[in-house]
């Protein structure tokens, strides 16, 4: 369910962050996952999520949802930004959808 609540099996997964950036490198991957969150302020100009993705196997979808919606979607192999200019209050979440999937992932979101 890519809208709902997560429910996922993956293994071998590392968090890491450091200089703005959180990376992700996870080896096996089923399901549906929220990787971060962020709550939009009020009065917020924009959200921007700025990801790059390296799937080395299986299948991999990467979006963002807000209140039950998807708002956008990320491509696969290159750096891929989707703003969200004038955001309405509440979360949103960076999230993946894969089978058998085993991918890295950079993420630098911000606000302004």
């Amino acid at each position: 369910e890519l809208l709902g609540n997560s429910s996922a099996v993956q293994f071998m997964t590392m968090r890491s962050e450091g200089n703005g950036k959180i990376e992700y490198s996870v080896g096996k991957f089923t399901g549906v996952e929220k990787v971060e969150e962020v709550r939009a302020k009020s009065g917020a100009g924009s959200i921007t999520f700025k990801v790059n993705t390296t799937l080395e196997e299986g299948n991999l979808y990467v979006y963002v949802r807000h209140d039950g919606k998807i708002v956008g979607e990320l491509a696969i192999g290159q750096d891929d930004v989707l703003t969200v200019e004038n955001p309405t209050e509440g979360k949103y979440e960076l999230c993946v959808a894969g089978e058998s999937a085993s991918f890295k992932m950079v993420i630098q979101i911000t606000q302004n």
